[in-house]
């Protein structure tokens, strides 16, 4: 109890080196891999319908193929986790025949999903598998 006060400077100390490691190390874990797969999850208002949700995925399946040439195939599901739930995934050409990367893609598809309710393309880092 006589050298209780050194938790402090130790504190002190510990909090400086994790800013010092925070700052001084990269932020990224795991790069992305262009692996010709995009992943689309869907959340519709809370409430919304299956009918709604359903609609809303057709609607988002005839932007898809309208704004992605890339795409071979493309599987959309309605109500996997929920009534007011979609997902749709994506496969797109191989790299080689392709203009666009898979991150690019995914980016273009989040800027035309914007006006639309929470849906979230996604691409995947190269420690996740399909």
């Amino acid at each position: 109890m006589r050298r209780g006060w050194l938790s402090y400077p130790t504190i002190l100390v510990c909090f400086g080196l994790i800013y010092l490691f925070y700052t001084l190390l990269p932020k990224e874990t795991a790069p992305y891999d262009d692996r010709s797969f995009l992943n689309v999850n869907v959340t519709a208002p809370e409430g919304a319908t299956y009918a709604y949700t359903d609609r809303f995925m057709q609607e988002l399946t005839a932007l898809v193929n309208d704004s992605i040439p890339e795409k071979k195939v493309n599987l959309v599901i309605t109500s996997f986790g929920g009534a007011n739930t979609g997902r749709m995934r994506m496969t797109l050409a191989p790299p080689g025949e392709r203009t666009r990367s898979q991150a690019e893609i995914a980016a273009a598809l989040t800027r035309e999903t914007r006006k639309y309710p929470r849906p979230a393309p996604m691409h995947r880092s190269s420690l996740q598998s399909l």
